[in-house]
Formats: structure tokens, C-alpha cells, sequence
């Protein structure tokens, strides 16, 4: 499991959920790792505060990526991290999406 930053009001949740060796993210097992990070985080914050999550912007279209002044060229983050991130997150009534920045992602807790 991730190594999250919780505040002391649990209204800011920052994890790397990205699986860590040995579970390599290529492998088949690495999905099932970030869903159980984020099912465990999600559960962690609450209403009002944020969970932020990197390298899940694989299925984003982000204006300027690519480029070689930006520091981030072409990288959009891990398939699996994204993919969890959407499957997770994004039919979860308990959360909404405010803000993607290059491969990160910010989801608010909205409701209980």
C-alpha cells in the first residue's frame, strides 16, 4: 500500500498509488493494487477535502504536452493508475473531479 500525506482534519489525502516492487506496473496484478489503494484512501478523506493522484492522466488530452520546455514531455503517467482512477473514481458519487495538471489528478469529496 502507498504511503499517503493525511492532514490532521483528513481534508487533504496526497498518495503515490502506483504500485511499488515488487509488483512492477506492466504486470497484470498492478490494476488490482492501485484499485485497493484508492478503494482505501477514498474511504480516508473527508467531505470537502481532496485526494490527489499522480500519474493517472493516460486518457487526458493536455494542451502543451510534448513539450520540451514543459519538463514533462510525452510522459501522461501509468495505464493502470489511470485506468483505476476512472474505474474508481469516476462513477463514485461521493467525489467529483476538479483539476488535472499534466499526469496528476484532484478528486473532491463532495458527500458522505
Amino acid at each position: 500500500m502507498a504511503n499517503p500525506h493525511i492532514d490532521a482534519h483528513h481534508r487533504l489525502v496526497i498518495a503515490h498509488v502506483a504500485p511499488t516492487p515488487p509488483c512492477h506496473p506492466t504486470e497484470p496484478s498492478s490494476y488490482a493494487v492501485v484499485v485497493s489503494d484508492l478503494e482505501h484512501f477514498a474511504d480516508r478523506v473527508h467531505v470537502g477535502g481532496l485526494l490527489v493522484v499522480d500519474d493517472a492522466g493516460n486518457d487526458l488530452e493536455i494542451k502543451g504536452r510534448g513539450d520540451s520546455n514543459s519538463g514533462f514531455g510525452d510522459y501522461k503517467g501509468w495505464p493502470d493508475v489511470s485506468r483505476a482512477v476512472l474505474d474508481v473514481l469516476g462513477p463514485d458519487p461521493r467525489f467529483e473531479h476538479v483539476l488535472a495538471y499534466q499526469c496528476m489528478r484532484v478528486w473532491r469529496r463532495v458527500r458522505q
